[in-house]
């Protein structure tokens, strides 16, 4: 037996599938033969043996309950979406919320969840504060 075969298979949950970080994470699983890929966006996709894709409103608690509520092989979640506002303090709510209602419609019927991984960008590191110095010494 070639120890390829002897993998588990695992399930990933890519919300924000067409954007850059999903899209690109998508690409890279797809090599993977142990993954089967579920990618989660408003606008759905194209359907390949190895990826299938789900249209929801991650803002609507009851169409994302309704369209992840069967979702019970996920394995690992990753989280990339992302909604944009006109002000810093606006991207909180919306942003929150559909994280929220992806967690609670996968973890409770999904038994094999084993990992959440949040895909951000630069902003989790400050940037959108301002400026920032690098100190030398890290380089």
């Amino acid at each position: 037996m070639k120890p390829e075969e002897t993998k588990t298979q695992k399930t990933a949950l890519v919300v924000g599938a067409n954007g850059v970080i999903g899209r690109n994470l998508i690409d890279y699983l797809m090599t993977l033969p142990e993954w089967n890929i579920i990618g989660i966006s408003r606008r759905g996709g194209e359907d390949s043996s190895q990826l299938r894709y789900v249209a929801v409103d991650l803002l609507n608690e009851e169409d994302t309950h309704a369209k992840l509520g069967n979702l019970t092989e996920v394995t690992h979640i990753f989280y990339g979406a992302y909604q944009d506002r006109p002000t810093w303090a606006e991207l909180v709510p919306p942003n929150l919320a559909m994280l929220v209602n992806v967690v609670n419609a996968i973890e409770p019927i999904a038994p094999n969840l084993q990992h959440i991984s949040l895909m951000q960008g630069y902003k989790e590191y400050g940037a959108h504060l301002g400026p920032f110095t690098i100190d030398p010494t890290y380089l």
